[in-house]
Order: C-alpha cells, then sequence, then structure tokens
C-alpha cells in the first residue's frame, strides 16, 4: 500500500488483493496499450465488469463488445493517452451482461458449447 503526498488515503495495488476476481472491482480503468497482442482477455473482463476499456488499436477489435471500450492508436502521443484516461475516470459502472452474450463471449454459453463438444468427441 503506498500514501501517495497530496492524497488522504493510501491506494491499493491490484498484486495486494488476494483473489483475482476482487482485483478488477479495485479498478477504475483499464488499458491496454500493446503493440501486439491476442485476443484482450483483460479487456473482456473489464468490459463484464462494467470498466472503461482504453485499448490500443493493435488489440484485435474482438475484444472491443461494449460501448465501454474505446481504441486509441499506439502512435498518439502519452498527453492524449492520458487525456482519454481522465475523461472516463468516474465513469459509472453498468450491466454489459447482455454485450457480452450478443458478442458470444459468455462463459455459462461457452461451457456447454464445450461439454457438447467435448461429449459428440467420444462418442464418436
Amino acid at each position: 500500500m503506498t500514501c501517495p503526498k497530496n492524497k488522504a488515503r493510501p491506494i491499493r495495488h491490484p498484486a495486494q488483493v488476494p483473489d483475482r476476481n476482487g482485483k478488477i472491482f479495485y479498478t477504475s480503468i483499464t488499458s491496454l496499450s500493446h503493440i501486439s497482442k491476442g485476443l484482450g482477455i483483460a479487456a473482456l473482463e473489464a468490459q463484464a465488469a462494467g470498466l472503461p476499456c482504453i485499448i490500443s488499436d493493435s488489440v484485435p477489435s474482438e475484444c472491443r463488445v461494449t460501448d465501454l471500450a474505446e481504441s486509441l492508436d499506439l502512435n498518439l502521443p502519452i498527453d492524449e493517452w492520458a487525456d482519454v484516461v481522465l475523461e472516463k475516470q468516474g465513469t459509472i459502472r453498468k450491466n454489459t451482461i447482455d454485450d457480452i452474450k450478443k458478442s458470444g463471449f459468455d462463459v455459462k454459453q461457452n461451457v456447454v458449447k464445450l461439454e457438447e463438444f467435448y461429449f459428440n468427441s467420444v462418442e464418436e
């Protein structure tokens, strides 16, 4: 935990939160500023938790499944990235489950599909 000079209360670092699921609720914005990245599962998880996401344009567009995800050019100056982060600060979380389901990334739906796939594979 850190207590910055001009802050009234300490900042809790995500690594200090014991459970992974709880970590995302200590977060207010997710930023994926990668040059090269696979699907961007962290962005999907963040959107499912109702967090705004700032994602570099090199991360596949398939991970942008809600209006909470915004794509930025990785070559933009850091000040422009910072402006977007500050703009998104204080975004009120909302339920995005319908968007997640429509995009095909709902965990429960995919578990059923995988079970069917494996059961059908064993029967053949």
